[in-house]
């Protein structure tokens, strides 16, 4: 038996409910949300950045100088010698930030020259600042400030002409900010610098 479809039984037939449209709108705009967020905290985490701190340490061998705007920390450039640098770096907030290691390829960082044979950390701004803990993973907080001490070996300098020098501009920072793992080349000022000794390499 065929039932025909009039006008009459098309009217009584049941009509969509608009709970089903709330709902399905109601899940787009949580997907919507949803996508922003993770958005928001890829990017908050990618372009989050430490900045230098405002203390540091100059170490009995290095000589201060600055020259056309350039403030360095000129350390002797002696093969077989150690020399312990301090820098200071800074989280300017608001997200905490796991610190998980210094240095990085050689490329980027002259570090098969001097190859870093301690590290300690002191996160005490109020406290001795000559002194520090052997390096750990730690969390800086936001608006914390810590006093990174690495202690570097020279090896293999090459004296062109009776002088060689080379410097460090920056330095590379592993951490981890919102889960999402970075590496930042930290500005360093003073900048670094290594330069034989002698009359030859004076300004």
């Amino acid at each position: 038996m065929t039932e025909t479809i009039t006008p009459a039984t098309a009217a009584a037939a049941p009509a969509a409910r608009p709970g089903g449209r709330r709902r399905a709108a109601l899940a787009w705009a949580l997907l919507a949300v949803a996508v922003l967020a993770l958005g928001g905290w890829q990017a908050a985490a990618r372009t989050y950045a430490l900045e230098p701190g405002y203390f540091g340490l100059r170490a009995p061998e290095a000589v201060e100088h600055v020259a056309g705007g350039i403030h360095e920390y000129r350390y002797p450039l002696v093969h077989g010698t150690s020399h312990r640098i301090s820098v200071s770096m800074r989280n300017p907030g608001p997200l905490p930030v796991r610190v998980t290691g210094f240095g990085g390829d050689p490329h980027e960082w002259p570090q098969s020259m001097f190859p870093i044979t301690s590290i300690e950390v002191n996160r005490d701004a109020v406290g001795d600042l000559a002194s520090g803990q052997p390096f750990a993973p730690f969390t800086l907080a936001p608006q914390q400030a810590v006093l990174v001490h690495l202690t570097v070996r020279v090896e293999d300098v090459d004296v062109v002409d009776g002088c060689s020098r080379t410097w460090w501009g920056t330095l590379p920072v592993r951490y981890t900010v919102l889960g999402v793992d970075r590496e930042q080349q930290l500005a360093l000022d003073p900048v670094i610098a290594f330069q034989t000794p002698g009359e030859d390499c004076l300004d």
